[in-house]
Protein backbone atom coordinates (compact mmCIF):
# COMPACT_ATOMS: atom_id res chain seq x y z
CA UNK A 1 0.00 0.00 0.00
CA UNK A 2 1.13 3.52 -0.79
CA UNK A 3 0.00 6.80 0.72
CA UNK A 4 -0.65 10.05 -1.15
CA UNK A 5 3.05 10.93 -1.19
CA UNK A 6 4.01 7.63 -2.86
CA UNK A 7 5.62 6.07 0.20
CA UNK A 8 5.01 2.44 0.98
CA UNK A 9 2.91 1.96 4.14
CA UNK A 10 3.32 -1.34 5.95
CA UNK A 11 0.97 -3.13 8.36
CA UNK A 12 -2.17 -1.30 7.22
CA UNK A 13 -4.17 -4.40 8.12
CA UNK A 14 -3.57 -3.89 11.83
CA UNK A 15 -4.53 -0.23 11.63
CA UNK A 16 -7.83 -1.09 9.93
CA UNK A 17 -8.34 -3.93 12.40
CA UNK A 18 -7.87 -1.62 15.39
CA UNK A 19 -10.44 0.87 14.13
CA UNK A 20 -13.53 -1.22 15.17
CA UNK A 21 -11.94 -1.82 18.58
CA UNK A 22 -11.42 1.91 18.99
CA UNK A 23 -15.04 2.55 18.06
CA UNK A 24 -16.19 -0.07 20.55
CA UNK A 25 -14.07 1.49 23.30
CA UNK A 26 -15.37 4.96 22.43
CA UNK A 27 -18.98 3.74 22.57
CA UNK A 28 -18.36 2.05 25.92
CA UNK A 29 -16.73 5.22 27.29
CA UNK A 30 -19.66 7.33 26.11
CA UNK A 31 -22.07 4.99 27.94
CA UNK A 32 -20.02 4.89 31.16
CA UNK A 33 -22.72 6.81 33.08
CA UNK A 34 -25.36 4.22 32.28
CA UNK A 35 -22.90 1.45 33.12
CA UNK A 36 -22.17 3.06 36.50
CA UNK A 37 -25.90 3.34 37.26
CA UNK A 38 -26.47 -0.29 36.29
CA UNK A 39 -23.57 -1.45 38.45
CA UNK A 40 -24.81 0.63 41.39
CA UNK A 41 -28.33 -0.78 41.07
CA UNK A 42 -26.95 -4.31 40.87
CA UNK A 43 -24.79 -3.75 43.94
CA UNK A 44 -27.75 -2.39 45.90
CA UNK A 45 -29.88 -5.35 44.85
CA UNK A 46 -27.26 -7.94 45.75
CA UNK A 47 -26.44 -6.22 49.05
CA UNK A 48 -30.09 -6.14 50.08
CA UNK A 49 -30.53 -9.79 49.16
CA UNK A 50 -27.42 -10.83 51.09
CA UNK A 51 -28.42 -8.72 54.11
CA UNK A 52 -31.93 -10.17 54.27
CA UNK A 53 -30.90 -13.74 53.48
CA UNK A 54 -29.99 -14.89 57.06
CA UNK A 55 -33.39 -13.89 58.40
CA UNK A 56 -35.18 -15.53 55.50
CA UNK A 57 -33.15 -18.71 55.87
CA UNK A 58 -33.93 -18.78 59.60
CA UNK A 59 -37.64 -18.50 58.89
CA UNK A 60 -37.45 -21.36 56.40
CA UNK A 61 -35.50 -23.58 58.81
CA UNK A 62 -37.88 -22.84 61.69
CA UNK A 63 -40.93 -23.58 59.59
CA UNK A 64 -42.96 -26.26 61.43
CA UNK A 65 -44.13 -27.84 58.18
CA UNK A 66 -40.57 -28.27 56.97
CA UNK A 67 -39.48 -29.78 60.28
CA UNK A 68 -42.46 -32.14 60.22
CA UNK A 69 -41.60 -33.17 56.67
CA UNK A 70 -37.98 -33.87 57.63
CA UNK A 71 -39.03 -35.91 60.66
CA UNK A 72 -41.46 -37.97 58.59
CA UNK A 73 -38.86 -38.82 55.96
CA UNK A 74 -37.89 -42.50 56.19
CA UNK A 75 -34.64 -42.18 54.22
CA UNK A 76 -32.62 -39.24 55.61
CA UNK A 77 -29.61 -40.11 53.47
CA UNK A 78 -31.60 -39.72 50.25
CA UNK A 79 -33.12 -36.49 51.54
CA UNK A 80 -29.65 -35.15 52.35
CA UNK A 81 -28.41 -36.17 48.90
CA UNK A 82 -31.28 -34.37 47.18
CA UNK A 83 -31.01 -31.20 49.27
CA UNK A 84 -27.20 -30.95 49.27
CA UNK A 85 -26.94 -32.04 45.64
CA UNK A 86 -29.45 -29.43 44.52
CA UNK A 87 -27.74 -26.74 46.59
CA UNK A 88 -24.31 -27.68 45.24
CA UNK A 89 -25.58 -27.73 41.67
CA UNK A 90 -27.17 -24.31 42.08
CA UNK A 91 -24.10 -22.76 43.72
CA UNK A 92 -21.32 -24.26 41.63
CA UNK A 93 -23.45 -24.07 38.47
CA UNK A 94 -23.96 -20.34 39.01
CA UNK A 95 -20.25 -19.79 39.52
CA UNK A 96 -19.46 -21.90 36.48
CA UNK A 97 -21.95 -19.96 34.39
CA UNK A 98 -20.40 -16.64 35.42
CA UNK A 99 -16.87 -17.85 34.71
CA UNK A 100 -17.93 -19.48 31.43
CA UNK A 101 -19.78 -16.38 30.27
CA UNK A 102 -16.79 -14.15 31.05
CA UNK A 103 -14.25 -16.45 29.40
CA UNK A 104 -16.55 -17.10 26.44
CA UNK A 105 -17.14 -13.40 25.87
CA UNK A 106 -13.40 -12.71 25.90
CA UNK A 107 -12.68 -15.62 23.57
CA UNK A 108 -15.50 -14.65 21.20
CA UNK A 109 -14.29 -11.06 21.13
CA UNK A 110 -10.76 -12.16 20.31
CA UNK A 111 -11.93 -14.53 17.59
CA UNK A 112 -14.23 -11.88 16.21
CA UNK A 113 -11.31 -9.56 15.55
CA UNK A 114 -10.08 -11.89 12.77
CA UNK A 115 -12.94 -11.28 10.32
CA UNK A 116 -13.61 -7.77 11.66
CA UNK A 117 -11.97 -6.24 8.59
CA UNK A 118 -14.45 -7.93 6.27
CA UNK A 119 -17.53 -7.48 8.48
CA UNK A 120 -16.88 -3.81 9.29
CA UNK A 121 -16.56 -4.62 12.98
CA UNK A 122 -19.86 -6.49 13.29
CA UNK A 123 -18.07 -9.72 14.06
CA UNK A 124 -16.83 -8.29 17.38
CA UNK A 125 -20.18 -8.05 19.18
CA UNK A 126 -21.46 -11.17 17.43
CA UNK A 127 -18.42 -13.13 18.57
CA UNK A 128 -18.77 -11.77 22.09
CA UNK A 129 -22.46 -12.75 22.25
CA UNK A 130 -21.88 -16.23 20.82
CA UNK A 131 -18.91 -16.82 23.11
CA UNK A 132 -20.90 -15.61 26.12
CA UNK A 133 -23.80 -17.92 25.22
CA UNK A 134 -21.68 -21.04 24.73
CA UNK A 135 -19.53 -20.23 27.75
CA UNK A 136 -22.61 -19.68 29.91
CA UNK A 137 -24.13 -22.98 28.85
CA UNK A 138 -20.90 -24.93 29.23
CA UNK A 139 -20.07 -23.41 32.60
CA UNK A 140 -23.58 -24.00 33.93
CA UNK A 141 -23.61 -27.62 32.80
CA UNK A 142 -20.12 -28.47 34.04
CA UNK A 143 -20.46 -26.54 37.28
CA UNK A 144 -23.95 -27.86 37.95
CA UNK A 145 -22.85 -31.45 37.42
CA UNK A 146 -19.79 -31.08 39.60
CA UNK A 147 -21.76 -29.27 42.31
CA UNK A 148 -24.55 -31.87 42.28
CA UNK A 149 -22.10 -34.76 42.55
CA UNK A 150 -19.99 -33.23 45.32
CA UNK A 151 -23.03 -31.92 47.24
CA UNK A 152 -24.87 -35.23 47.08
CA UNK A 153 -21.77 -37.12 48.21
CA UNK A 154 -21.21 -34.75 51.10
CA UNK A 155 -24.88 -34.90 52.12
CA UNK A 156 -24.99 -38.69 52.11
CA UNK A 157 -21.76 -38.87 54.14
CA UNK A 158 -22.98 -36.40 56.74
CA UNK A 159 -26.37 -38.11 57.00
CA UNK A 160 -24.77 -41.53 57.41
CA UNK A 161 -22.44 -40.39 60.20
CA UNK A 162 -24.87 -37.89 61.75
CA UNK A 163 -24.91 -39.58 65.17
CA UNK A 164 -21.12 -39.68 65.41
CA UNK A 165 -20.84 -36.09 64.18
CA UNK A 166 -23.41 -34.92 66.73
CA UNK A 167 -21.59 -36.73 69.56
CA UNK A 168 -18.19 -35.32 68.59
CA UNK A 169 -19.64 -31.82 68.19
CA UNK A 170 -21.25 -31.92 71.63
CA UNK A 171 -18.04 -33.26 73.17
CA UNK A 172 -15.90 -30.56 71.57
CA UNK A 173 -18.41 -27.86 72.52
CA UNK A 174 -18.47 -29.03 76.15
CA UNK A 175 -14.68 -29.07 76.33
CA UNK A 176 -14.45 -25.61 74.81
CA UNK A 177 -17.00 -24.34 77.32
CA UNK A 178 -15.10 -25.94 80.20
CA UNK A 179 -11.87 -24.30 79.07
CA UNK A 180 -13.65 -20.97 78.67
CA UNK A 181 -15.15 -21.30 82.16
CA UNK A 182 -11.80 -22.27 83.69
CA UNK A 183 -9.67 -19.65 81.96
CA UNK A 184 -12.04 -16.68 81.79
CA UNK A 185 -15.25 -16.98 83.76
CA UNK A 186 -13.84 -18.20 87.08
CA UNK A 187 -10.89 -15.75 87.30
CA UNK A 188 -13.13 -12.82 86.40
CA UNK A 189 -15.71 -13.95 88.96
CA UNK A 190 -13.04 -14.30 91.66
CA UNK A 191 -11.65 -10.84 90.94
CA UNK A 192 -15.10 -9.29 91.01
CA UNK A 193 -15.98 -11.10 94.25
CA UNK A 194 -12.74 -10.02 95.94
CA UNK A 195 -13.26 -6.43 94.86
CA UNK A 196 -16.82 -6.49 96.13
CA UNK A 197 -15.68 -7.88 99.51
CA UNK A 198 -12.95 -5.24 99.87
CA UNK A 199 -15.41 -2.52 98.96
CA UNK A 200 -17.98 -3.84 101.44
CA UNK A 201 -15.43 -4.16 104.25
CA UNK A 202 -14.10 -0.67 103.61
CA UNK A 203 -17.58 0.74 103.59
CA UNK A 204 -18.52 -1.07 106.83
CA UNK A 205 -15.27 0.12 108.55
CA UNK A 206 -15.94 3.69 107.52
CA UNK A 207 -19.53 3.42 108.77
CA UNK A 208 -18.31 2.02 112.12
CA UNK A 209 -15.80 4.87 112.52
CA UNK A 210 -18.42 7.47 111.70
CA UNK A 211 -20.85 5.88 114.15
CA UNK A 212 -18.25 5.91 116.95
CA UNK A 213 -17.34 9.51 116.23
CA UNK A 214 -20.99 10.50 116.32
CA UNK A 215 -21.45 8.62 119.62
CA UNK A 216 -18.43 10.35 121.25
CA UNK A 217 -19.57 13.71 119.94
CA UNK A 218 -23.06 13.12 121.31
CA UNK A 219 -21.68 12.15 124.73
CA UNK A 220 -19.52 15.28 124.86
CA UNK A 221 -22.45 17.44 123.82
CA UNK A 222 -24.63 15.92 126.53
CA UNK A 223 -21.86 16.36 129.13
CA UNK A 224 -21.26 19.98 128.27
CA UNK A 225 -24.96 20.70 128.28
CA UNK A 226 -25.31 19.52 131.95
CA UNK A 227 -25.03 22.49 134.47
CA UNK A 228 -23.43 20.29 137.14
CA UNK A 229 -20.71 19.25 134.78
CA UNK A 230 -20.09 22.88 133.86
CA UNK A 231 -19.81 23.90 137.56
CA UNK A 232 -17.51 20.98 138.29
CA UNK A 233 -15.27 21.79 135.36
CA UNK A 234 -15.15 25.49 136.30
CA UNK A 235 -14.38 24.70 139.97
CA UNK A 236 -11.69 22.25 138.98
CA UNK A 237 -10.12 24.79 136.68
CA UNK A 238 -10.22 27.52 139.37
CA UNK A 239 -8.81 25.24 142.04
CA UNK A 240 -6.09 24.05 139.73
CA UNK A 241 -5.14 27.61 138.90
CA UNK A 242 -5.14 28.76 142.55
CA UNK A 243 -3.31 25.80 143.98
CA UNK A 244 -0.90 25.82 141.10
CA UNK A 245 -0.06 29.46 141.75
CA UNK A 246 0.41 28.88 145.46
CA UNK A 247 2.50 25.81 144.87
CA UNK A 248 4.67 27.70 142.43
CA UNK A 249 5.26 30.53 144.92
CA UNK A 250 6.04 28.13 147.77
CA UNK A 251 8.43 26.17 145.58
CA UNK A 252 10.18 29.34 144.56
CA UNK A 253 10.71 30.45 148.16
CA UNK A 254 11.91 27.01 149.29
CA UNK A 255 14.23 26.70 146.41
CA UNK A 256 15.69 30.16 146.99
CA UNK A 257 16.31 29.48 150.68
CA UNK A 258 17.93 26.18 149.94
CA UNK A 259 20.13 27.73 147.38
CA UNK A 260 21.21 30.56 149.69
Amino acid sequence: NEDTSGRVVLFTFFGELAEPVQKLCATAWAARGKLARDVKAYIVLVTGAVYSMPGRVTKVINNPRLQELVLQEEDPQALAAVVCGGSGALLVGSLGAIVGATAGSAAGLVLGTVPALFTFGLSLPVGAVLGCTFGLAAGAVCGGGAGAASGATSGVTVAYFRDEISSVTLNVASRVYDAYDLLLVRPVTCVRTAGRRVRDSTSSGADYTRAKARAVGGALSEATADPKVRVTVASAATGAAALGTAGAATGTLVGGAAGA
